[in-house]
């Protein structure tokens, strides 16, 4: 096996690690991210995201979470805030 297979099978295997990951959290499955400032939304290909560089909005990265679960999360010593 020369150097060029072996480059070939790491860059599928590295590609393969991402959509696996991806398959296993819900949140990245769905592919959709939110602004904690502003409250928009973006589709994403998770997978090419977490290859890539994740999508930011209002100078912040986005989040995986929606409003409703970064609300449940919230607790009472955080008087609401994230």
């Amino acid at each position: 096996m020369d150097t060029i297979d072996v480059i070939q099978m790491r860059f599928v295997a590295a590609r393969d690690l991402h959509k696996t990951i991806v398959d296993e959290v819900p949140q990245l499955k769905r592919g959709i991210l939110w602004c904690t400032k502003c409250g928009h939304t973006t589709s994403i290909d998770a997978a090419d995201a977490l290859r890539n560089g994740w999508p930011r909005h209002c100078g912040y990265t986005m989040t995986i979470d929606s409003p409703e679960e970064r609300a449940a999360r919230r607790s009472p010593a955080t008087n609401g805030k994230e």
